[in-house]
């Protein structure tokens, strides 16, 4: 990872942050973290407890995969919700993920980005059952869908964010599979 400081181009505004970016060499640390954090659920589960949350390494997957900024300690007042930096299009990112077959994603209530991305790293095996084979899709999901998302009878999404509250929807099953979205994207995290 080589850390530094760097131009975004924010709300047409010059702004100096700190970035990481990933290289070749981070590969490594990439695996055994996901290694990791696959034998840690596989435990926890054959001890009838919960899987854990997927890591925030699903950010540093998605800069690795796309070439793009982790950004950290923004220099201005600008909004700073978002994740990612893409520098040859100058948008901010949003990165949410799953490892699970039904997400609940949570965002916060001044959550604001440019484009949002979903990393769907939940597999099943022949028999249905969950498999951590490395294998993970990523969604380019649409803003209006969410910004403009029925949170219940009488709330979008917006509205919620407007209140100071945290909305909370199942990415997949409210937006991917409803809309008949396609990932833009396949890996594997043992072939990036």
């Amino acid at each position: 990872m080589i850390t530094e400081e760097q131009t975004l181009i924010i709300d047409n505004e010059v702004i100096r942050a700190e970035i990481d970016r990933y290289t070749e060499e981070d590969k490594e640390s990439i695996i055994e973290i996901y290694d990791a954090w696959r034998t840690l659920s596989v435990n926890l589960n054959n001890l009838g407890c919960r899987k854990p949350n997927f890591p925030e390494i699903s950010e540093i997957i998605f800069c690795f995969v796309y070439d793009c900024w982790r950004t950290n300690n923004l220099s201005s007042g600008t909004h700073t919700s978002f994740d990612c930096y893409n520098p040859k299009t100058n948008k901010t990112i949003q990165i949410k993920a799953t490892s699970i077959s039904n997400d609940l994603t949570s965002f916060g209530p001044k959550s604001v980005w440019e484009e949002l991305y979903f990393l769907d790293f939940y597999n099943e095996d022949e028999n249905g059952n969950a498999n951590y084979n490395g294998d993970f899709k990523v969604y380019l999901i649409p803003n209006d869908e969410v910004y403009n998302h029925k949170m219940n009878k009488n709330q979008t999404f917006v509205d919620q964010q407007k209140e100071g509250r945290r909305p909370r929807f199942g990415i997949k099953k409210e937006l991917i599979t409803p809309l008949g979205l396609k990932p833009i994207g396949e890996f594997n995290i043992y072939n990036l």
